[in-house]
């Protein structure tokens, strides 16, 4: 059995939990469900009601990821990033835990940068310098610490140089009108029937693996006569529409209820501890990642000349204040038409 976090204090009937050294109490364990009280519990944490200032990097990464826990918990963030920031945060407390917060001087900085550069690559060590200053930050905004001063010096690598390597890397984004359509092909054959329709709607609407992981049938409807897609972006929460062709209305078949597409085991097709059912799937029928569909619907797509339409249909964030103030409605259903019917011509033919 798993070690519970709150303890049942039999003299108050309540749940209970030292935090900061001071009992905290949240209900009557006879009435109050455990998890009502847990997320009670991490509310004070959160709240900074614990007496007294942290005093270690360790506790403060600590009381930090508590925090990332309950953002999982209410649906601010998903698991699997989550994850991500564990993975990189673990770094950060390996080289600098027992520093004291209020002693985080340059030579802490230095230790920390050297160690992702021994053991990452480029991308991880940007990850860490932004985590880092995320965790430092949150301490500070949230009266737990002093602020700690983060010398200039400790920023993001510039850049990874250019490679024969990396170049390869990147065409592993790129398709050809000739390899998609072989690649559809292929598709229709596998035993992962999710395949074919993830693929379509991946060209058709720009959705990467977490958007259609996350597909319900609700977000498949019909607006004046048109099938569209119209789902946030995950990642964003930015709305978005796009209509889908007439091969992917087939693809998707009959009309179903919930989730649209799940695992032979009934499960997400991405899920936690950086399961991707879809990725790993795709990539074995196709040779390339599932993602770089996303990549060439934003590719092909912008050659209509209408970037900004694209960017609405993708879920981009707004990249100036035309975005913020262009609302929905004003996408047009013949606006939208014309860049999926432009992707779908480039690699039909």
């Amino acid at each position: 059995m798993p070690k519970l976090e709150l303890t049942k204090h039999k003299g108050s009937g309540q749940w209970r939990k030292r935090i900061g050294g001071v009992d905290h109490y949240f209900g009557s364990f006879t009435k109050v469900p455990y998890k009502k009280a847990l997320r009670e519990m991490r509310l004070v944490q959160l709240q900074g009601k614990a007496k007294g200032e942290l005093k270690t990097v360790s506790q403060l990464i600590d009381r930090w990821l508590e925090a990332k826990t309950h953002e999982v918990d209410i649906g601010q963030i998903k698991t699997v990033t989550y994850q991500k920031y564990e993975s990189v945060v673990s770094l950060f407390g390996s080289v600098a835990g027992q520093a004291k917060l209020d002693n985080m001087k340059g030579e802490w900085f230095r230790k920390i940068q050297k160690a992702g550069a021994d053991r990452w690559g480029y991308h991880k060590q940007r990850d860490l310098v932004t985590v880092v200053r995320m965790v430092l930050s949150w301490g500070a905004d949230e009266e737990l610490c002093q602020p700690v001063r983060i010398p200039k010096s400790f920023r993001k690598p510039t850049g990874p140089k250019e490679s024969h390597s990396k170049a390869l890397d990147e065409e592993r984004w790129v398709w050809t009108p000739s390899e998609l359509r072989a690649v559809r092909k292929a598709l229709r054959g596998s035993r992962a029937t999710y395949l074919e329709p993830c693929f379509l709607l991946g060209l058709n609407c720009g959705l990467g693996n977490t958007d259609i992981s996350d597909l319900r049938w609700s977000h498949i409807r019909e607006v004046e006569g048109v099938m569209v897609m119209m789902k946030p972006r995950t990642k964003t929460g930015r709305e978005r529409m796009v209509p889908l062709w007439p091969e992917t209305v087939e693809a998707l078949g009959d009309r179903g209820r919930g989730i649209v597409f799940r695992t032979k085991g009934g499960l997400p097709l991405v899920g936690e501890n950086r399961r991707d059912a879809l990725g790993q799937n795709f990539k074995k029928a196709a040779g390339k990642p599932f993602y770089g569909l996303r990549h060439m619907f934003f590719t092909i797509g912008s050659q209509t000349g209408d970037a900004e339409a694209v960017r609405f249909m993708m879920g981009h964030a707004p990249k100036g204040m035309a975005d913020h103030y262009t609302l929905s409605p004003a996408w047009s259903l013949p606006r939208l038409t014309k860049i999926i019917s432009h992707v779908r011509k480039w690699w039909i033919r």
